[in-house]
């Protein structure tokens, strides 16, 4: 997943934007040398985490530089519900809590958990 990505998603349980992303582990692909409007994301910059209405925060961000990371294991958070969803492999699993109880969805948190649990201990805390 990229930090841009943050910048068109949503929380599925109470749609509140924008959303938060913590990383655990990431990945610098080569720079590519395609053309890119700059700012690349319309509305927030997820990883300076600031919304880009002002002209001071389109130019403080690198979006070359920020389109050359991958985060491969990281959380997504809901500041407004504090709901959470694990980013596994590069992917962000973005299931509603109705969906939560699956069997197969149910694993890919439980794996999440074991490996992260400290972590996502700690940033759970500040929800509560």
């Amino acid at each position: 997943m990229r930090y841009a990505t943050i910048d068109i998603i949503i929380c599925p349980n109470c749609r509140f934007y924008p959303l938060e992303v913590i990383s655990f582990e990431t990945q610098t692909v080569s720079k590519k040398t395609i053309e890119i409007s700059i700012p690349f994301c319309r509305t927030y910059c997820g990883l300076k985490k600031a919304f880009l209405t002002n002209v001071e925060a389109k130019t403080m961000v690198d979006c070359k530089l920020c389109l050359t990371i991958d985060i491969i294991w990281g959380l997504v958070l809901c500041p407004h519900c504090c709901s959470w969803y694990p980013i596994i492999s590069g992917l962000p699993l973005l299931y509603p809590n109705y969906l939560k109880n699956n069997r197969r969805i149910k694993a890919l948190y439980n794996l999440f958990e074991k490996r992260f649990s400290d972590a996502l201990t700690k940033f759970l805390h500040r929800c509560k």
